[in-house]
């Protein structure tokens, strides 16, 4: 991987990354894992990160119960930001329901950031989120509904924190009308933000900030992150999410049995109207008064090529 740690948007740096590297302990009941593993959380919108960790995964009739201590997260929420930030995180994962053609799963999280201060700097946010996701197939329709809450605060000097107050809505529904062939839809809603100025934060922000998540949605030609983020005219460092309602629609194709076509159209809106000019989040300087949530219109395809079979 490479990339300007300063910059995400960009890349323009080359370095390795170990992403995979940890020792796993199993018995009958409680599986204990130590070292760089995944933490992802629903389908990656909130956490699609790998990190330091120490995880626990506490096997039940119900269904798995996951409590993860994070070492050292990132989050670049706040630019210049000094201090450690570590994070905690409990994660259920509910036994899968199948009948026939039908099959339900389902996850509930709760993720409490906590970041250490240091005089006269910055700090990470203290993030605290909680939310669930569903995914349902039935015969050849999928769909995936995911929501989170997020509360803490911004960050930031003393002086300048907000209280966190945001949240996001998202489904994600596919037909496949062959075996070569699928149409869906997708929608989503971040909360948003439109006066600085007073006590709370609005926009809604993942709970790690990071641009090494490979789930593309094609939100912000990016990831679910929306990580073209290193100029005011974009969401910045919070998330796609951040102050967006989007409508998508794609079709897939996979004219070979190892090669896969997606092209999507999506209009993007602001959830709150920003000045003109100065982009989803406001962060952009313009000398215009007037207010609109039109964020504009997207295009995108994707092509994979598996040059192996998944393991």
């Amino acid at each position: 991987r490479w990339g300007n740690p300063g910059n995400p948007g960009y890349q323009s740096t080359w370095n390795i990354q170990t992403r995979l590297a940890f020792l796993q302990w199993n018995t009958k009941h409680v599986n204990l894992l130590f070292g760089r593993m995944p933490a992802k959380l629903g389908n990656g919108i909130v956490a699609n990160v790998n990190r330091d960790a120490g995880r626990a995964i506490v096997k039940t009739g119900i269904g798995n119960f996951i409590l993860t201590a994070v070492k050292g997260a990132d989050d670049r929420t706040v630019p210049g930001t000094e201090g450690g930030l570590d994070a905690f995180i409990l994660l259920h994962t509910g036994k899968p329901y199948k009948k026939g053609s039908t099959t339900l799963a389902y996850q509930a999280w709760i993720g409490k950031q906590d970041p250490t201060e240091t005089p006269g700097k910055a700090r990470y946010p203290n993030k605290l989120i909680a939310g669930g996701s569903l995914d349902a197939r039935v015969d050849r329709l999928t769909l995936k509904l995911e929501g989170t809450y997020l509360a803490g605060d911004s960050g930031g000097l003393p002086a300048a924190r907000r209280d966190n107050r945001a949240g996001m809505l998202w489904l994600d529904s596919e037909y496949q009308m062959s075996p070569k062939l699928a149409v869906g839809g997708m929608a989503g809603y971040g909360t948003g933000d439109n006066d600085p100025a007073d006590d709370e934060q609005n926009n809604f922000q993942s709970f790690f900030l990071d641009e090494t998540s490979f789930t593309y949605t094609n939100i912000y030609s990016d990831d679910l992150h929306g990580f073209r983020s290193s100029f005011g005219g974009s969401v910045n460092f919070g998330s796609g999410f951040a102050n967006t309602t989007f409508l998508q629609a794609h079709v897939r194709f996979q004219p070979l049995a190892k090669a896969e076509v997606t092209a999507s159209y999506t209009l993007l809106r602001a959830s709150k109207a920003q000045r003109i000019g100065s982009g989803p989040i406001g962060a952009r300087a313009t000398a215009q008064t007037g207010t609109t949530q039109d964020v504009g219109h997207e295009l995108d395809a994707n092509v994979s090529y598996k040059v192996a079979p998944a393991a």
